[in-house]
């Protein structure tokens, strides 16, 4: 999805939030997943570290929030434009 988004968008993206979000700037339009595979490594090295290993469909689940995007907003021209506060 980044990809075609981003071949859409042609120009700038919000990256900011460190692969948790973009923001498609010419195209307003933001995706968001709550977690990044990074994540789910560290995760599972906490768990491990712990003597509590995650087992397949623990890992499977956290892989899946951080493999697909959770939402897509789309807003009004130059939405992610405009400044949070």
């Amino acid at each position: 999805m980044y990809n075609v988004l981003s071949e859409e968008n042609q120009g700038e993206i919000d990256d900011s939030e460190d692969g948790y979000s973009y923001g498609f700037l010419n195209i307003s339009v933001g995706i968001y997943r709550p977690s990044v595979p990074e994540d789910v490594e560290d995760m599972i090295a906490e768990a491990t570290a712990d003597g509590k290993p995650m087992d397949e469909a623990e890992i499977e689940d956290e892989m899946k929030k951080a493999n697909y995007w959770a939402t897509i907003g789309i807003g009004v021209r130059d939405y992610y434009r405009q400044p949070l506060f």
